[in-house]
């Protein structure tokens, strides 16, 4: 059994931080596959949904905004959300995903952090349960 094996996106303008905005309105998302061997950045991916989603006409936590991150992300095969704020779609977007809200302001001291034992048996664990919230 692959106990630690999961795919993460990380909202991000610069690759480097993450955003202090919520998790739909990242420039780009900065994919990583996690194993138990540590992990690996597969990719960037521009979030392309953020341009058609920011008319005027668009209101807060518009359901069109989520079904449109959940395509992005879903056909990456992702499995969790991480970001320092979500907005009112997380409880759309953990029907597919589970968001992990950090303090950390820096993708590289999360990724340390996911590298912990018991982070990753806790992220481990939440794959296979019903999509939530976590707090870490």
């Amino acid at each position: 059994m692959d106990f630690f094996r999961f795919r993460v996106a990380f909202a991000t303008d610069d690759g480097k931080n993450l955003i202090d905005r919520h998790f739909g309105d990242a420039n780009f998302y900065e994919i990583y596959d996690f194993t138990e061997d540590g992990f690996t950045h597969l990719k960037r991916i521009e979030n392309t949904t953020k341009d058609s989603i920011e008319r005027e006409d668009r209101k807060h936590g518009d359901p069109e905004k989520a079904k449109k991150i959940i395509d992005l992300l879903g056909k990456e095969g992702v499995d969790f959300l991480v970001s320092r704020r979500f907005g009112p779609n997380i409880t759309r977007v953990i029907e597919v995903f589970t968001a992990v809200v950090v303090r950390e302001k820096k993708i590289e001291d999360v990724l340390r952090k996911f590298e912990e034992n018991e982070i990753m048996k806790k992220l481990s664990m939440a794959k296979g349960e019903n999509k939530r919230i976590l707090h870490l």
